[in-house]
């Protein structure tokens, strides 16, 4: 949904409500969370189906939608699923169950600013989606594992550092911290990503 206040609110409000356009060959459901860009772009992440899908508005030949079908601007979506998960049998769900969407702005990643990104609830990751290349990439914990993060926090502790100053931060965010590798009484744990620009960057 996108509200334009207008000059007198609430009368002057215009609300515009926009969804994915029907009949994809894997169906469009189960949003996980939004996060939008610095340009306006619109990222979601679909837990149930496995989409990633970017709404850019500015796309739309038309937002004019007087029956509220949310499908005035089916040219303004963008649609990449997550690859190569195994599947339940005779299901083309998405099992690696995406986990809110976040938005690496200011490129502690350096995958380039205003990288959106998604945890998962059964991959032990963050699923990164970089807009370069349009590939996803896994930032995937293999220890303990467990790893089902809710929160995604990106710092830059020292901008004159390279990569070295600058982290994304998260947490072992389950339900019940036991759920980590180790059972009851294992504590929560903070998490922190870095990336080098090559395998051998000091």
């Amino acid at each position: 949904m996108r509200i334009s206040k207008g000059s007198n609110p609430p009368e002057s409000c215009l609300t515009e409500f926009y969804e994915p356009p029907p009949n994809q060959q894997i169906e469009v459901l189960g949003t996980g969370g939004v996060e939008v860009d610095e340009d306006g772009v619109v990222w979601v992440d679909w837990r149930v189906s496995g989409h990633f899908t970017a709404f850019d508005r500015s796309k739309c030949k038309t937002t004019s939608d007087p029956k509220a079908s949310g499908q005035a601007c089916p040219e303004g979506w963008t649609m990449y699923r997550y690859p190569n998960v195994p599947s339940y049998a005779n299901s083309v769900l998405n099992p690696a169950a995406g986990y809110l969407t976040h938005m690496d702005n200011h490129n502690v990643l350096g995958l380039g600013k205003d990288t959106p990104l998604y945890g998962t609830t059964n991959l032990d990751a963050f699923v990164a989606f970089d807009r370069r290349t349009k590939q996803f990439v896994t930032l995937r914990i293999p220890y303990p594992m467990g790893f089902m993060p809710r929160a995604a926090s990106g710092r830059v502790d020292d901008p004159k550092a390279g990569w070295k100053g600058k982290g994304l931060w998260s947490d072992f965010g389950s339900y019940a911290g036991w759920h980590i590798e180790g059972g009851y009484g294992t504590l929560p744990k903070a998490v922190k990503f870095q990336m080098r620009p090559n395998p051998l960057a000091d």
